[in-house]
């Protein structure tokens, strides 16, 4: 493959992937084509030698292994990437008021972007939302395929030192405009409520990030440079795909993507070290679950006994 092709493929792997639920859904149809089976985690896991599998945690951090034909003398290859990007996040009350009759959207910083690349550039959003069906939650993926915001700087003369020194505020300064007086409070709800189809008093959460809209490009005058949003580090996550599909059977080979800044700021729904030592834990032949109720079967004898032989002292004692 030439250096043009591959690189083809990057660009289009990251147009796919404006944050990172889309980004393990790209990853997932990229797998289902390769012949990977999917193994939810909560079920039983039936594996064989040479098969080939991959399960996710919260739709946003996947893991895939291929178990080699040959495992008398086991070892590991793993390759890890963090699958999501710097970026803005929408926080839970979103729509501010003013200056006037505008509206911004009110976001939080994720990850360590550089500030000034956010300004003056379309921008849109992508992410999930939690819609009310029945008596439960569903889960729906949603991306804006057209231009809805903007972050703008200020024109240089109402900024003249803006050349000399540049430290945005972010709670001020880096806060996208939503409207200009057409829209009111509530209308970030009505517009994901027509996109899915559903009602706004439906919409009961959403996880929403700014996406940068200019498109990634190959460039210079022998097709020598790659630009691109989400470089950092889709590319990564790319990269060891293809390697990951490409490479023999050799004992275990592990590809794993996951939430990095998420899991640096330690929440609860990251990939964690716990999700990372779920498949080497788990036997080629046996389940997860079989060996955690064989574990437990052992843990609920032993307590037994105990409490056998506590009534057998208790009995000798005051009798």
């Amino acid at each position: 493959m030439d250096s043009r092709t591959a690189s083809q493929g990057l660009l289009q792997f990251i147009c796919e992937s404006p944050c990172a639920f889309f980004t393990v859904k790209a990853l997932r149809a990229r797998l289902d084509k390769a012949g990977f089976a999917y193994l939810p985690e909560g079920t039983s896991w039936t594996q064989a030698k040479g098969g080939k599998y991959y399960t996710v945690r919260n739709d946003s951090s996947l893991i895939a292994w291929k178990a080699g034909e040959t495992l008398d003398a086991p070892h590991f290859q793993l390759v890890a990437a963090h699958n999501d990007s710097p970026t803005f996040k929408l926080k839970n009350v979103p729509e501010l008021s003013g200056p006037e009759s505008y509206l911004r959207l009110d976001v939080e910083a994720y990850g360590g972007m550089i500030d000034y690349t956010w300004f003056d550039r379309p921008l849109t959003l992508a992410g999930r939302v939690y819609v009310r069906e029945g008596r439960g939650a569903k889960e729906h993926l949603v991306y804006f395929d057209r231009d809805l915001l903007l972050i703008p700087s200020l024109a240089v003369h109402m900024d003249r030192d803006v050349n000399k020194s540049f430290g945005p505020n972010r709670q001020v300064d880096l806060l996208p405009l939503w409207s200009a007086g057409k829209l009111k409070q509530g209308s970030l709800d009505d517009l994901l409520a027509e996109e899915l189809g559903c009602k706004a008093e439906d919409i009961l959460g959403r996880d929403l990030y700014l996406v940068n809209r200019e498109k990634p490009a190959i460039w210079g005058a022998a097709d020598e440079f790659v630009s691109a949003g989400h470089l950092d580090d889709l590319q990564s996550v790319y990269a060891g795909l293809e390697a990951f599909l490409s490479s023999s059977d050799i004992s275990f080979q592990f590809g794993v993507g996951g939430e990095n800044y998420r899991a640096y700021k330690s929440c609860d729904r990251d990939i964690g070290i716990d999700f990372v030592i779920t498949v080497p834990e788990s036997d080629v032949t046996q389940s997860r679950s079989e060996f955690y109720s064989y574990l437990g079967g052992i843990l609920l004898w032993t307590g037994l006994l105990f409490l056998v032989i506590f009534a057998v002292v208790i009995y000798i004692k005051y009798n």
